[in-house]
């Protein structure tokens, strides 16, 4: 159904940013203390770090029904969490 396509299509949007968040933070952790510092007061990166926060926040909060469907389409559906 269209329904369960958007869905998906969503998720996949999502996944992707929680992808890009996950290989910032890593690559974030490299740095040295110094480059830290520098980041930290650079206000683009601050937004950015806020935008990241919220989007998690609210991925986490809201959705834990299209969070399965991602992680284990086949047990959802046939558990009947659609309807």
């Amino acid at each position: 159904p269209a329904e369960v396509k958007q869905l998906l299509l969503e998720n996949t949007d999502v996944m992707n940013k929680a992808e890009e968040a996950s290989k910032a933070l890593y690559n974030y952790d490299a740095l040295t203390p110094k480059q830290k510092e520098l980041l930290a007061t650079d206000e683009n990166f601050r937004k950015a770090v806020a935008r990241s926060t919220d989007t998690l926040t609210t991925w986490n909060a809201t959705t834990p029904f299209t969070k399965d469907l991602k992680l284990d389409p086949t047990t959802v559906l046939n558990n009947g969490q659609l309807s």
